[in-house]
């Protein structure tokens, strides 16, 4: 059972683990295996979604309604066709990831642009402090946010880690930011050009990150949204077998 505290947080999956679903029954089998395992909610990224919903987003809520769970949000690369997928497939939340600027100037220009087009599809624009990206540290993400209108935080465990963030820190800073929350594990200390996504970001409770003190954090500081579950591949696993060893050990941390 959750500890008292902690009742208020829900707990999602992103469907990365399984890679990319082509029949949209499979797709709806694995949803429903995400709410038989117990998770509330679930998140995506589109080029992992069957065609069908990339062809016809406006089907996608009923699925998501139909196996129990709740839309956490979605994965974008601000492509200009995101938004208007994204308002209808219903898309509450994007977790934002600019790969393509150079530098933090051109960065937030583009991110200005396409947050604008979020917030007027009533969708929210969240920043992922995401590693190769002009936005990894404090530093950069208080120039995104002192600069774009509306924009909130996507805040991922395992990026902040590997850039040796205090976590406590950036949740007592970001409190009244943070829309959605990642959680995954840093596997060991590497310098951060070294790390593989697939490899070293790895489940909860398998790496390094103080998952107390981040959680005891989120409780402290009020955060009552959507935590997720994040795990770029399944090594030497199944997807439900990563799925169900999360959600047990992310539990347990509440308990």
């Amino acid at each position: 059972m959750k500890d008292a505290r902690f009742r208020s947080l829900k707990l999602s999956i992103a469907t990365i683990l399984w890679g990319k679903i082509t029949d949209p029954e499979d797709f709806r089998n694995v949803l429903l295996d995400i709410r038989k395992i117990g998770f509330n909610g679930v998140g995506f990224e589109t080029r992992f979604l069957p065609s069908k919903f990339l062809r016809n987003p406006a089907e996608l809520p009923g699925v998501i309604d139909e196996c129990g769970l709740e839309n956490a949000g979605c994965y974008s690369s601000m492509k200009k066709t995101d938004v208007a997928w994204g308002k209808k497939s219903k898309m509450p939340l994007f977790w934002l990831v600019i790969r393509r600027e150079k530098t933090v100037k051109l960065a937030i220009r583009t991110l200005s642009k396409f947050a604008k087009s979020c917030r007027e599809a009533a969708i929210i624009p969240a920043l992922h402090n995401h590693l190769g990206t002009c936005f990894e540290t404090e530093e950069e993400i208080d120039q995104a946010l002192e600069s774009v209108d509306g924009l909130k935080i996507c805040y991922d465990t395992a990026h902040a880690e590997a850039v040796g963030i205090d976590q406590r820190q950036f949740i007592r800073k970001y409190r009244d930011k943070i829309a959605l929350v990642h959680l995954k594990d840093l596997r060991k200390k590497v310098p951060k050009s070294k790390i593989s996504f697939t490899k070293d970001f790895v489940n909860v409770g398998d790496g390094i990150v103080d998952f107390q003190n981040v959680m005891s954090a989120l409780v402290d500081y009020k955060y009552d949204g959507p935590m997720m579950l994040e795990l770029d591949a399944a090594i030497g696993k199944k997807p439900g077998e990563l799925a169900r060893e999360g959600y047990a050990r992310v539990m347990n941390l509440l308990s």
